[in-house]
């Protein structure tokens, strides 16, 4: 993740310096195409990144109606369904420790954003930016 928008803030600054001093070491057209090409593997892994939570989560989840039975692990999951939609805290106790988990930010408690598509608007935005800078500069 953190290499992705390094490697976006750079090219950005290379198309901002190259705009500027109107000398093209290296086509506009090219380093925005490069810079696309970047954020789209960025997309990919950023989808498969989610997929393999999925995976994870769904494991965890067979593994937890095995041992606890459906009707324990439905009881399970609504405590956690509940807390999330009120976007509180949720509380767990480890033995004789206990952790508390899930305190969201004040925009997500006003707007209910899932981490998924802000990810995904994110990196539709910079790929946006890079058309657009792309369309401005061929056209």
């Amino acid at each position: 993740f953190n290499a992705f928008i390094i490697a976006n803030s750079i090219i950005f600054g290379a198309i901002g310096i190259a705009l500027e001093n109107e000398v093209e070491v290296i086509p506009i057209w090219i380093i925005c195409v490069v810079g696309f090409l970047i954020t789209f593997f960025w997309l990919i892994s950023t989808k498969r990144g989610f997929e393999a939570i999925e995976y994870w989560n769904c494991s965890a989840r067979e593994i937890e109606e095995k041992i606890l039975g459906k009707k324990e692990y439905y009881n399970l999951f609504i405590r956690g369904e509940k807390y999330f939609k009120l976007n509180q805290q949720v509380k767990f106790a480890f033995g004789d420790k206990n952790e508390t988990l899930l305190q969201r930010g004040c925009l997500t408690r006003c707007i209910p954003l899932h981490t998924r598509w802000t990810a995904y608007l994110s990196i539709g935005i910079i790929m946006a930016l890079y058309l657009i800078i792309l369309l401005a500069t061929v056209g």
